[in-house]
């Protein structure tokens, strides 16, 4: 019998956000690079994200023969933090395609739809930088053939609730912590362990804890990476987890405290034993925000 990787699914979905191999005009965009052929400095993370708020959905695929069950027709995101992202310029996404080889995007900074107060940021994805349609989302899926987390493998606060997570839950962060071997050529996620340090204030509603805690170490780079709890995990009750499933993003450390003489204060951030992870529903906010702002830019 075949070994069963409860993080497979997810690890296919994840791409290295860093540095274009050459200077590149917003104006002229090139196409995509063949991750092969260049070099590509890795310096933070991101995944792919299946989701369209329901009130945004313009078309639905056809019933399944079997089951009956109509399924929506997601836009694909790639979901990072917003300080991965600068100000202006382009931001290189390298992608793990399922036939072996690698392709690397260019995205304008501006391109880019940010949270207004969590650390989230999230741009369409496909060759030609946006999903519009149904049409372009199976042709994107069918020529480049990557990964994805769709949203029902997502956990928002209600299932949370329900599936019985709590303090020393244990939870896998995956991302490139910058230098571990992260890949030169393709991406070679790191997964690292830890466990819910704190959840509560989440799941009590409290505004000023839009995510939750991990007893854990992030690095430089681990920003941006998706915090799953694995297929086969105990729950409150005793119970396993029968699907991985993912519960938010890792946005560096929860240590504030000044740093010492010879680092930087975002060095210092991304190496404590605190990690903040923010919740899924603020990444469906941004989405959110996305079409809001979409919409709002098609008034007369």
């Amino acid at each position: 019998m075949a070994a069963v990787d409860p993080l497979g699914e997810i690890r296919k979905a994840i791409v290295a956000i860093g540095k274009l191999p050459r200077e590149q005009s917003p104006s002229d965009p090139q196409p995509p690079y063949d991750g092969a052929d260049v070099d590509f400095e890795v310096e933070g993370t991101g995944f792919l994200y299946g989701h369209t708020p329901i009130e945004f959905v313009e078309r639905t695929s056809e019933p399944d023969r079997e089951t009956g069950t109509v399924r929506y027709w997601s836009h694909i995101w790639i979901v990072t933090c917003k300080h991965c992202i600068p100000e202006s310029g382009l931001v290189a996404v390298r992608v793990n395609m399922k036939n072996g080889r690698t392709r690397i995007f260019a995205f304008p900074s501006e391109r880019w739809t940010r949270h207004p107060t969590e650390d989230v940021a999230i741009t369409q994805f496909s060759t030609g930088g946006g999903l519009k349609s149904r049409e372009d989302a199976v042709a994107a899926v069918g020529v480049l053939d990557f990964g994805y987390i769709v949203h029902e493998m997502a956990a928002h606060k209600p299932k949370i609730r329900r599936m019985g997570f709590f303090e020393t839950t244990t939870v896998s962060m995956i991302g490139f912590p910058i230098g571990m071997m992260e890949g030169g050529r393709k991406n070679y996620p790191v997964v690292r362990s830890g466990s819910i340090a704190q959840i509560q204030g989440y799941l009590d509603g409290d505004p000023n804890h839009a995510g939750f805690l991990i007893d854990g170490s992030a690095f430089g780079g681990n920003s941006g990476g998706p915090a799953v709890v694995r297929k086969g995990t105990l729950n409150c009750e005793g119970q396993l987890l029968s699907d991985t499933i993912l519960i938010g993003m890792v946005t560096g450390s929860a240590y504030t405290s000044a740093p010492y003489e010879d680092e930087s204060p975002s060095e210092v951030m991304e190496n404590a034993d605190l990690v903040h992870v923010v919740a899924m529903e603020e990444i469906d906010a941004t989405v959110r925000e996305y079409f809001l702002s979409r919409k709002a830019d098609r008034r007369p």
